[in-house]
């Protein structure tokens, strides 16, 4: 991480969820989250997505179903680097594409920020959204953001200063703002790929085949096939 500090250390620090907060995206987190208690309303609350925008979208899968915001994969080092800010007196903001229920239960939990913008049923906050919403809050070049993609360019043009997350070398040519720090992955793709599905928790799947113990039906290998599509599913 390159830590050199800037002008921009004096702006309050606004992050984004998606991909820089977290090493994941809350939106697949729910929808996985609803497909596996409520399959068909899963796929009914996707469908809803053809006929209208994202952000009724987002609004009524949030409706839906919440997700567990104690076990997301949380980037701990811009979070240590925030909490840091934050005790030297500087005002810390999340800024987020996610639904505002989203947002709050996960600024609720991790009790770091001063304020919360998010998407809400009348639109969402991605993007040129998101740069707009910020200049009026804080003015062009009152604030210092940190993002982790290309959609994060209209934002980093009307901020004062830059965090970049994940890949920096692929967002510096799009970060005009002085760059105020740099947090880059360390791991492998794979590697990541592994730890955001969380193996770990998923010793509880195996309940999956008490229905083929119970029934001894130990033979039948369709039934043995759909219950390991079931234990990856529920993973």
């Amino acid at each position: 991480m390159d830590d050199t500090t800037t002008r921009a250390g004096d702006l309050p620090l606004v992050l984004d969820l998606d991909g820089t907060l977290l090493r994941s995206d809350t939106l697949y987190e729910q929808m996985l989250a609803l497909l596996a208690v409520r399959p068909l309303e899963a796929l009914a609350t996707l469908g809803s997505l053809a006929g209208g925008s994202k952000a009724a979208f987002k609004d009524r899968l949030s409706d839906a179903i919440g997700i567990n915001v104690t076990t997301l994969p949380y980037r701990d080092d811009l979070i240590d680097h925030a909490r840091r800010q934050r005790a030297a007196g500087r005002r810390v903001v999340l800024a987020t594409a996610s639904h505002e229920k989203v947002a709050r239960a996960v600024a609720d939990h991790l009790g770091l920020f001063d304020e919360v913008l998010a998407s809400t049923a009348e639109g969402n906050l991605k993007g040129a959204a998101k740069a707009r919403a910020l200049a009026d809050r804080f003015g062009e070049g009152g604030f210092a953001y940190a993002g982790d993609s290309p959609a994060d360019a209209a934002v980093w043009s009307v901020a004062g200063g830059g965090i970049l997350v994940g890949r920096p070398g692929r967002l510096r040519p799009l970060c005009p703002a002085p760059v105020e720090a740099e947090f880059a992955d360390r791991e492998s793709i794979p590697r990541l790929i592994v730890k955001e599905m969380r193996v770990y928790q998923w010793i509880k799947n195996i309940l999956v085949f008490a229905p083929i113990l119970a029934s001894g039906t130990f033979g039948d290998p369709a039934i043995w096939l759909q219950a390991v599509v079931a234990f990856f599913c529920f993973g």
